[in-house]
């Protein structure tokens, strides 16, 4: 009796046990919501983009066009540098060499058989100086043959438009076209065209008989006789171009919705030379196609050009941020140089260019939604950078012009010496005017604490021993860039557009044979601009400043100006899953229905291919809640990014 009587006992605590841990799952933290605590921050974090990407042979990635240099306008030689013709090289005065194409070398492009050229015609305008010279062999074929060298990939039966300015020096030759592949064999049905002895227009469609890895475009001259060609286009079929973009391109930046659009990007808007760089001058006319070789083996066709921009900007009401060329080179360039004798100059071009600015722009009446603004150099560093930014500022306060300067570039990691080959040690800056713009350099947050600092985002993700995936970085850094919205200025993730078989980069749009495919990347951020909060709050207690980007979980909370919603954005920088409780409190927040969009990585947790995860796939969901209830749980699933919006009645 004893006996069954414990046993009775043993199996009474064992079933409340059980019951207890039925009721109550463990969790590793907490979130506290509470509408009562006060509003850290009014006014939502600018996200913007930066028009601009590059392919690795220096094409212009904004351009629906597939060729390079399918004008055959480069830029001119530079003054006081040494040229290697059979290398394409250049060595400035300060013995930086470079991948430097000339208007008589033909880049872009490679021949078989007879004899291709550049020729200079004074026929046409300043904007069209070169023309290609196509003349076939006097061989038993009587042939040319040229390629593109950038090659493209084609699936079955998609179609292109080729578009060029055509001409002959008689009519006997015949011309076609078609798309090839690498071994120079047809992969569409070539398409002849007329040419006269005047210049011609000529419009022609290519469809791709099959898929084709690398693809270029073929054309062939054959007869007696010498065929010019320029203003060549290869679009994909059904392209309609506005502002000089793809209309595919511009619906992806209308619904991405920026709050802000700068231009152009990279070490395009770098350089020692002025040269290298389109005076803003020379932009400010009728003209489109502008040269510009920089000395970073980088490429702008000038298809799409300032004035393109700035009217892009008033259609679609975004501010326009141009960035400009202070005239030194960037910290990709080595050695580093500059002319302190251009200072002047380039002083003198900032203010005429933020007077023509103020022209277009009715500040007054615009200031709300398009103010414009300047940033000097792109992604820059050093005393240097600041010094001249220094004058410049100076100078615009002397002049009454109303027109911000942004600087340029993460300040906190710069020496207070110069790596400028053309300089002395630099004195500490002290002056007043500047003391607002350098802040503490042992303050690792400086970049966020500047409130005219634009973020140049770098994530050097292969140089850490700490793997992580691509978009879990740029989640994190999103969220602390909303922890600090009081401190910045705007925010932007750079590249914007890359090729889809560059590795080496995470765009926001991939670009592939002239179509453009949003990545993970745009759909994250094109949620983050949509669920933002008017107003910051306060999580868990902690200043925002107390987390860290390499927390378990790193969140960031904002709500709406009545309080009637709430935002939770968090990331799991983990392979673990991380069972949260989130607690609701405040006096008339009680909510009753939570919508989510969850980021989930593809590759199972357990794989030990680290690629696999920077694929994701998203998932949305809207559940309903009980307003009784004060605590809800979720369980973050291992590297999961998610997006929670809570509404009460």
């Amino acid at each position: 009796m004893i006996r069954n009587r414990g046993y009775i006992y043993f199996m009474l605590v064992f079933a409340v046990l059980l019951s207890g841990c039925k009721q109550s799952v463990s969790t590793v933290g907490t979130i506290e919501i509470d509408a009562d605590k006060p509003v850290l921050h009014e006014g939502k974090l600018p996200v913007g983009i930066t028009l601009g990407g590059l392919s690795k042979s220096g094409k212009d990635l904004l351009s629906p066009n597939i060729l390079i240099n399918s004008g055959f306008e480069l830029a001119p030689r530079l003054e006081n540098c040494r040229y290697d013709f059979s290398r394409q090289l250049l060595t400035t005065p300060n013995g930086y060499t470079t991948f430097y194409p000339v208007p008589e070398l033909l880049f872009g492009w490679k021949s078989r058989g007879g004899i291709v050229s550049l020729q200079k015609s004074g026929e046409q305008s300043s904007a069209n100086q070169y023309h290609l010279s196509l003349q076939p062999a006097r061989d038993s074929l009587q042939r040319v043959e040229v390629i593109n060298t950038a090659a493209f990939s084609l699936s079955r039966d998609s179609q292109y438009t080729f578009r060029a300015r055509l001409k002959s020096s008689s009519d006997s030759l015949s011309i076609s076209v078609c798309l090839a592949d690498t071994a120079w064999m047809p992969v569409s049905t070539p398409q002849r065209i007329n040419a006269g002895q005047v210049w011609t227009p000529v419009s022609v469609t290519l469809t791709s008989e099959k898929d084709v890895s690398q693809a270029h475009l073929m054309i062939k001259v054959e007869g007696k006789g010498t065929s010019f060609i320029d203003d060549i286009r290869l679009v994909p079929q059904g392209t309609e171009e506005s502002h000089g973009l793809s209309g595919e391109l511009l619906r992806l930046i209308r619904e991405f919705d920026p709050g802000f659009m700068r231009f152009p990007d990279g070490r395009t808007a770098n350089g020692f030379f002025v040269d290298t760089y389109p005076e803003w001058t020379r932009w400010m006319e009728s003209e489109s196609r502008r040269p510009i070789w920089t000395l970073n083996q980088q490429e702008c066709t000038g298809e799409f050009g300032l004035k393109d921009f700035l009217s892009l900007s008033k259609e679609l009401r975004k501010p326009p941020i141009l960035i400009s060329n202070i005239g030194i080179t960037d910290r990709g360039a080595s050695p580093r140089a500059e002319n302190i004798k251009l200072l002047d100059e380039r002083v003198a071009s900032h203010i005429a260019l933020a007077q023509y600015l103020l022209n277009i722009y009715d500040i007054s009446k615009d200031s709300v939604h398009l103010s414009p603004a300047i940033q000097p150099g792109y992604d820059m560093t050093s005393y240097d950078y600041f010094r001249r930014f220094k004058v410049m500022s100076e100078k615009f306060r002397d002049n009454e012009i109303a027109i911000d300067l942004i600087s340029s570039g993460d300040i906190t990691s710069f020496q207070k010496f110069s790596n400028y080959i053309f300089d002395v040690p630099c004195p500490p800056i002290s002056s007043p005017e500047l003391s607002a713009i350098v802040p503490d350099i042992h303050d690792d947050e400086a970049m966020l604490r500047q409130p005219i600092m634009l973020g140049e985002c770098h994530f050097s993700e292969s140089d850490s021993s700490l793997f992580v995936p691509k978009l879990i970085l740029r989640a994190a850094f999103l969220i602390n860039a909303e922890n600090q919205v009081s401190h910045l200025r705007g925010l932007t993730v750079t590249p914007f557009l890359a090729e889809v078989n560059d590795g080496a980069k995470y765009p926001l749009i991939h670009v592939d044979g002239g179509r453009y495919t949003p990545t993970a990347l745009y759909h994250l951020m094109k949620a983050f601009i949509a669920m933002r909060g008017t107003t910051l709050r306060s999580l868990n207690e902690h200043t925002p400043k107390d987390q860290s980007p390499w927390s378990p979980l790193y969140a960031s909370l904002t709500s709406s100006a009545d309080n009637k919603v709430f935002y939770l954005k968090a990331v799991n920088t983990t392979r673990h899953p991380l069972p949260y409780k989130v607690l609701f409190k405040g006096k008339d927040f009680s909510p009753n229905k939570v919508r989510s969009l969850h980021f989930i990585p593809k590759g199972k947790t357990t794989t030990t291919e680290l690629k696999d995860f920077d694929h994701y796939s998203t998932v949305s969901d809207e559940r309903k809640l009980d307003t009784s209830d004060k605590e809800w749980q979720y369980t973050f699933k291992p590297y999961e990014i998610v997006f929670f919006e809570f509404t009460s009645r």
